[in-house]
């Protein structure tokens, strides 16, 4: 299955919007959003930010993830390849 990630935007250099992960640092293609700014919280996938989300849906989003976690102890753990980086 393929989720969007919930990501908060720690930096914004040209096109790139720099976001944690669940501690980790990643950069997403942010150009469809020229608006993007220090602090937004916005939902990443296939390496794009694919929306900004105000704090209502933020708070949304993460109680889905940590209810889905709470579900299923293996959902939603970060992928092997982005824990080695």
């Amino acid at each position: 299955m393929c989720v969007s990630v919930l990501a908060k935007v720690l930096e914004v250099d040209g096109p790139v919007a720099w976001v944690d992960i669940a501690g980790h640092r990643r950069g997403y293609n942010a150009l469809l959003f020229p608006e993007i700014a220090l602090g937004d919280k916005v939902l990443v996938h296939a390496g794009m930010v694919i929306q900004i989300l105000d704090d209502d849906e933020a708070r949304e989003v993460d109680a889905a993830i940590k209810e889905l976690q709470r579900i299923d102890k293996t959902w939603g753990q970060m992928d092997p390849i982005l824990e080695s980086e």
